[in-house]
């Protein structure tokens, strides 16, 4: 699962460095799907004299997409065309 604190990077093969790329690249998805998201998550190590590290180190994870209620109820609020 994708935790507080992880930055994400990548969804499938689309780059992810502002909010902006990361819409963009859940659009190219839908419901349902099970896309790879590579995050960069904290990660506390022990550094040599007895004390600790905190590094970032990336992840791949496994997210089975879902639709957003809130989408969902917007949708149909939206006037017809």
């Amino acid at each position: 699962l994708i935790e507080v604190g992880d930055i994400i990077v990548k969804i499938g093969e689309f780059k992810v460095t502002t909010e902006a790329d990361l819409f963009v690249a859940l659009e190219k998805f839908k419901p349902g799907d099970v896309v790879p998201v590579v995050v960069n998550r904290q990660d506390l190590t022990a550094s040599g004299k007895g004390g600790n590290k905190l590094e970032l180190k990336e992840k791949t994870l496994y997210v089975h997409l879902q639709a957003s209620d809130k989408m969902a109820m917007s949708k149909v609020l939206l006037p017809e065309e």
